[in-house]
């Protein structure tokens, strides 16, 4: 199953002196839920110089700490669009933006992002096969219970009819205690 993603909700406008910029960690987008992303770099205009845009992964949107880089988009410095396609990737990804010198850029990352397996209502588990779902240890051969079935090989004579009393139920008449 696959779900479209934006990583910027719309266009977003750059202008900056050389340096890395970052998203902001309240934008990163949660894709815990897939296995798999096809991000598409838009570029709509720059003013010529060389950007590079880089997708970075981290396990937490609250501090810059742990953030590594997933994949990177071919450098550009006209407006197109590139195709990334990322399988390993941690809880959260951004973007860092980097050029040299002064530049002023507008772009979009949009995708969609796959999942490959179902999941269960546990995360990350796969469901569990017939086997699984058997009972645990040996289980002893079906027999069927003739101990209490009429005619069956220990039972004596027909079966009593229902209401017929039988000798059990007849009173003790010969006078002798019981």
């Amino acid at each position: 199953m696959a779900d479209v993603i934006k990583l910027t909700d719309e266009a977003v406008r750059i202008a900056a002196a050389g340096a890395n910029v970052n998203q902001d960690l309240r934008l990163a987008l949660d894709v815990e839920n897939y296995d798999e992303l096809d991000l598409l770099l838009v570029v709509y205009e720059t003013n010529g110089s060389n950007i590079v845009v880089t997708i970075l992964t981290g396990m937490s949107n609250e501090s810059e700490a742990g953030w590594v880089t997933a994949g990177a988009f071919a450098g550009t410095n006209a407006a197109g669009a590139n195709k990334l396609n990322l399988t390993s990737f941690l809880r959260y990804i951004r973007y860092q933006l980097t050029t040299s010198g002064t530049f002023n850029a507008s772009f979009a990352i949009d995708g969609m992002a796959r999942r490959w397996s179902p999941r269960d209502l546990v995360p990350n588990r796969a469901k569990p096969t017939p086997r699984e779902l058997e009972p645990a240890g040996p289980r002893a051969p079906w027999r069927p219970d003739t101990t209490s079935q009429p005619g069956s090989a220990t039972t004596i004579g027909p079966a009593p009819a229902r209401g017929t009393p039988t000798a059990a139920d007849r009173p003790d008449r010969s006078g002798r205690p019981t």
